[in-house]
């Protein structure tokens, strides 16, 4: 990822252990699962980085992943099909 984002001077770290979370109930994600997931899991001060089988809206659009710009919530979430075409991060 560091090489892909070289150009435009950006540089990501793994700043701990990757957390696994075994939970079934986040395999299939929907957003309106959002405050359960991340106030459990999130780490302060950094962008934290979530994948899922499949990403949702409330109403069960499916979606490749969402963020949010920033000074709002530090998480990109992200359907892993979407990661591994080679157009995302």
């Amino acid at each position: 990822m560091n090489t892909f984002y070289a150009n435009a001077f950006l540089e990501f770290f793994i700043c701990d252990a990757i957390n696994y979370i075994d939970n079934t109930a986040y395999f299939d994600y929907s957003i309106d699962e959002e405050d359960d997931l991340t106030l459990a899991n999130n780490t302060a001060n950094v962008i934290n980085i979530y994948f899922a089988n499949s990403v949702s809206t409330e109403n069960g659009g499916g979606l490749c992943g969402y963020a949010y710009f920033p000074g709002n919530a530090e998480i990109i979430m992200m359907d892993n099909s979407c990661a591994i075409n080679g157009s995302t991060m």
